[in-house]
């Protein structure tokens, strides 16, 4: 041990030892704290300052999500789960109304999908039916409405 250490000193550090720690912080040294920390701790207080957002933003974001999650939907259908979880926060957030809006809007587009597809099936065209982005769009949007129907306890 340190000979220039004190009793409590060494009392620390043997106890830290004991309890498998590999550097031992001596109280002299626990006092400085590296440029990292410190810059750790003023973005930790910036955060718990920061004021929530007003009420007229988020109404204004939450109203005009829907065309954004099929957009999003449309590139990364893998993500269909994830949106219908927003959506159901969402719905319960902006009412009855946002509610039944929005899923007059998506079943108003799978109707138009699903007739783009007839099309292409009463043309025989298998292989449009399957590859064609219209059948792509259909399927996720169908997914979707699925899950919100189970979330939401639809009858349909």
């Amino acid at each position: 041990m340190d000979l220039d250490m004190n009793d409590e000193d060494q009392m620390m550090r043997a106890i830290a030892m004991s309890l498998g720690e590999s550097e031992v912080v001596t109280p002299d040294q626990s006092k400085v704290k590296s440029k990292d920390e410190r810059a750790d701790d003023v973005l930790d207080e910036k955060q718990e300052v920061e004021e929530p957002l007003d009420a007229a933003i988020l109404d204004g974001f939450t109203r005009n999500i829907f065309p954004g999650c099929l957009n999003l939907l449309d590139i990364l259908p893998e993500t269909v789960y994830r949106v219908c979880d927003l959506l159901i926060v969402v719905m319960n957030r902006n009412g009855a109304e946002w509610k039944e809006e929005t899923l007059g809007i998506l079943c108003r587009d799978l109707c138009e999908l699903c007739e783009e597809i007839t099309l292409y099936a009463q043309e025989m065209n298998i292989k449009a039916m399957q590859t064609s982005a219209s059948a792509k769009k259909f399927a996720t949007r169908l997914h979707l409405l699925s899950l919100l129907a189970e979330e939401m306890n639809l009858v349909c």
